[in-house]
């Protein structure tokens, strides 16, 4: 966490997107549990430095699963948006 803080701190960047890898490999109920943990552990982390409300609330969320290739398309959506 210390180098997404720093990261965070010292970049231009005013957003975070965390992308979570092997989804196949989790039930959906698993990959829910885990997306929710990830989430709640982030903007609590992120919450406790003091970070905005504004990224707290634009932190991005992806789930990737490499047999369907369920998520890519939407990550490589975002990405585009984001820098082009």
């Amino acid at each position: 966490m210390s180098f997404i803080v720093d990261t965070l701190k010292n970049s231009k960047n005013n957003s975070l997107m965390v992308v979570l890898t092997h989804a196949d490999m989790l039930s959906d109920k698993d990959l829910l549990d885990a997306l929710k943990y990830t989430r709640k552990s982030i903007q609590e982390e992120l919450s406790e430095l003091e970070f905005s409300d504004e990224l707290l609330e634009s932190v991005s969320f992806f789930c990737i699963d490499s047999i369907s290739k369920r998520g890519i398309n939407e990550l490589k959506n975002h990405l585009y948006e984001s820098f082009f």
